[in-house]
């Protein structure tokens, strides 16, 4: 029952995460609102199980199924909205659809509504600086700190045992 129940309340989050986006008055904070809407939609399971099941919230192996599904879930739809706001791919077949027939100097121009690869690659150096992750030295990009580093090894790792090559 567990299970049925977060997999029928699973509509909470599309739902509460484009309310947020189209409620908030700034650009940006997509991701924000769609982990606050992983929350909300934990809480809509947790609410009525905690009720039903009476203030000790039931059995551990009850909560463990819902929390699983949950989380499993909430994974599937975070990479869905990762691979429309940053899918490589995607954006280049939306860049084709926008503005025909393209050569790749065209693709590569394009890419990104004119930011152009070397836009794309600085936007996520960007990104990652923020994150405390890389800095940038001069023309030199280097890892910052531990965490950096065992993304990369963690990166790695995962890559070398899935066989996926040096690729993306």
């Amino acid at each position: 029952m567990a299970v049925i129940t977060a997999v029928m309340l699973s509509p909470v989050v599309p739902a509460a995460h484009i309310a947020l986006i189209r409620l908030s008055r700034r650009a940006g904070g997509a991701v924000k609102f769609m982990m606050f809407s992983f929350v909300v939609y934990a809480l809509f399971w947790l609410a009525p199980t905690l009720c039903a099941r009476g203030p000790a919230g039931g059995t551990a192996l009850y909560l463990v199924a819902g929390f699983s599904t949950i989380g499993f879930l909430c994974l599937g739809y975070a990479e869905a909205f990762s691979m429309l706001c940053r899918g490589f791919s995607l954006r280049i077949i939306m860049d084709v659809h926008i503005h025909g027939p393209l050569t790749l100097p065209g693709i590569i121009g394009k890419y990104g509504g004119g930011m152009g690869a070397e836009g794309l690659v600085m936007k996520r150096i960007r990104t990652m600086e923020k994150m405390g992750l890389v800095a940038m030295d001069g023309e030199t990009l280097k890892a910052k700190g531990a965490r950096a580093r065992f993304a990369g090894r963690m990166g790695l790792l995962v890559k070398n045992i899935l066989k996926m090559g040096e690729g993306g």
